[in-house]
């Protein structure tokens, strides 16, 4: 008895068979998108230009322009680009950099660097990183993931497009996320019930709040930036689909996916830690068992409020940093009236308003559930 192997779920570190097949599909599917990628069509071409990966073989340079000779599908081109200069420098062409090129009615113009096999790679390495770190869950995790992601492109973006109210779509898609995400990762029993309850309590909350604060702060969903010279706004104001889309709701619909996953998180902590109270107290009684869910509730929502600031804070580094240079009150004054500093204000508030509810939720379903469970066993 003493020689068996624990159980899987027991396990510190998972099979070598799990990790080498799970190692050699991630392989196999990193190889395949690296070597098709490139080729589909639709990456390749967008409604006003041709658009192709080229190769800068040399750089020359003068005084205020480069002169780059760029080896693309259809032929070497040669093209005269704004040298960068200062703080800028870095951004720089240099030869061997793989570009995008976009042939359009007015020539060729160059387009940012290729960087989606690097990213090819860095997601290789996370889910290799995940498979060691969480076993075999990690296939049920990252399948449901990838599932998550399917649904949002192929059903909110669409219907949004269309002409749908994007935060009518988002909250049920988000229900369905969730429930299927915490049944798939937990296994299908009272405790992901409970959890998937709770989240659905947090997210109703996050609905009525994110479109509230966007209505009362007069958020556009607009404030997007793609690079120097790509803007949400001035991209979709110069499309004839722009009168389709409603921006503000789309906005809401992001904040509400955002605080998906925290709600998630502090669903399931209260849930797990409210089955383990019952399996060791079984006659606990069921206020208490509320009370201690909430104890554990309160902690993870503290903890992600401030994982929700820290990640607004790195993100918007550069702008508190340009206001910090100005060394004038005034400009910290404007910097919160900008958008996209107002966007992410209103996402750690909707995410702690939404914790707050998740946690005694969670912990009043989980409690009536489980300890029915107990005493019908």
């Amino acid at each position: 008895m003493g020689t068996e192997p624990p159980p899987a779920a027991d396990r510190l570190l998972p099979t070598r068979r799990f990790l080498v097949t799970w190692t050699a599909v991630v392989v196999a599917l990193t190889l395949a998108a690296w070597f098709l990628l490139p080729r589909w069509s639709w990456y390749n071409h967008s409604r006003t230009a041709r658009v192709e990966r080229g190769l800068v073989r040399g750089v020359r340079g003068g005084k205020s322009l480069d002169s780059l000779t760029i080896a693309c599908p259809s032929g070497d081109i040669e093209l005269e680009i704004e040298r960068p200069a200062g703080i800028y420098a870095p951004q720089a062409v240099r030869p061997g950099d793989h570009v995008l090129v976009r042939f359009g009615p007015d020539g060729p113009s160059l387009g940012p660097k290729v960087r989606d096999r690097t990213l090819l790679v860095v997601l290789a390495v996370f889910f290799v990183i995940l498979a060691i770190a969480g076993g075999p869950r990690a296939l049920r995790t990252a399948l449901s993931l990838a599932v998550a992601f399917v649904l949002l492109v192929v059903v909110l973006v669409p219907l949004a497009v269309r002409g749908w109210n994007p935060l009518a779509v988002a909250l049920p898609l988000a229900i369905v996320i969730a429930g299927g995400t915490i049944f798939v990762v937990a296994g299908v029993n009272r405790k992901s019930v409970a959890a998937t309850l709770g989240t659905l309590g947090g997210l109703v909350l996050a609905t009525v709040v994110s479109s509230a604060a966007a209505w009362a702060i007069n958020l556009t969903g607009l404030s997007v930036d793609f690079g120097p010279y790509m803007h949400l706004g001035t991209t979709y104001w110069q499309s004839p689909r722009v009168g389709h889309i409603d921006f503000g709701s789309l906005l809401a619909a992001g904040v509400v996916l955002s605080c998906l996953g925290a709600a998630m998180d502090v669903a399931i902590s209260v849930a797990t830690a409210v089955q383990e109270i019952v399996v060791n107290r079984p006659d606990i009684p069921r206020r208490e068992l509320i009370r201690n869910g909430i104890s554990v509730g309160r902690a993870a929502v503290w903890m992600t409020a401030a994982t929700f600031f820290f990640v607004l804070l790195g993100a918007h580094i550069e702008p508190f940093l340009a206001r910090s240079i100005q060394h004038s009150a005034s400009e910290w004054v404007r910097l919160m009236g900008f958008e996209e500093i107002a966007v992410e204000a209103v996402r750690i508030a909707t995410a702690g308003l939404t914790m707050t509810l998740v946690a005694p939720l969670t912990a009043l379903f989980a409690s009536t559930l489980l300890t029915r469970r107990a005493s019908d066993g």
